[in-house]
């Protein structure tokens, strides 16, 4: 396999925090609307608070908080609920220590500053990563599946994007990869195993078994 970068994707490819969130965020909106849909927190997944917002007030014009009260609130909650409490999947921490060892590296994520910066501090990962990107750093915020987030990756690298290979987890991710003119593995954990991966270059279930092909 030849490729100049990784780009990893951060909730369910390194941190679990998406089973945090299935924990939690149910009961974080019936507490501000009762009669709020679950039905849209599948969609959730992948998704960035701006993107969030935009599906709530469509669904549900009578929902309590505006929008930067939704922003601030949904920030410090998820700082507070699941990013203080995260682990890394088995392998991670080698793989890292891999691929910045011999690629350049970035991190590309939805997630909003606060969220990346608490995980990163929590496991020490600041390291790892030539250059860190936030969907709060895309001046039209588009996060995934729109592309904006690994093409801004590949330019701060200084790397073609079809010499980049992109580490995700999720449907949303697998496409602003591909979109983005990347190779793109998807990540099969406990946690996604209800996901379509299937426009992945190639689905893995160990990070340790990756490293060792790579």
């Amino acid at each position: 396999m030849t490729f100049s970068a990784i780009l990893f994707d951060m909730d369910g490819t390194l941190i679990d925090s998406e089973v945090l969130w299935k924990k939690t965020e149910r009961d974080f909106f019936h507490d501000l609307l009762p009669h709020f849909d679950s039905d849209l927190l599948p969609h959730f997944v992948g998704s960035s608070l701006y993107d969030v917002i935009d599906m709530i007030q469509e669904r549900h014009p009578d929902f309590p908080l505006s929008r930067e009260e939704f922003l601030k609130t949904r920030r410090a909650f998820a700082v507070e609920h699941i990013y203080r409490h995260t682990t890394l999947y088995p392998g991670v921490l080698s793989f890292l220590s891999f691929a910045k060892s011999t690629y350049k590296t970035a991190l590309g994520t939805s997630a909003c500053e606060e969220w990346v910066d608490t995980t990163l501090d929590r496991h020490q990962l600041s390291p790892y990563f030539d250059h860190i990107v936030s969907v709060d750093h895309l001046p039209e915020k588009r996060a995934k599946p729109h592309p904006d987030i690994f093409l801004y990756c590949a330019e701060k690298l200084k790397i073609s994007p079809e010499n980049c290979l992109v580490i995700e987890d999720s449907d949303k991710g697998i496409s602003a990869g591909k979109q983005a003119g990347m190779t793109v593995f998807a990540f099969r954990s406990e946690h996604n195993t209800d996901r379509d991966l299937s426009e992945a270059d190639e689905i893995f279930t160990d990070f340790k078994a990756l490293q060792k092909r790579m």
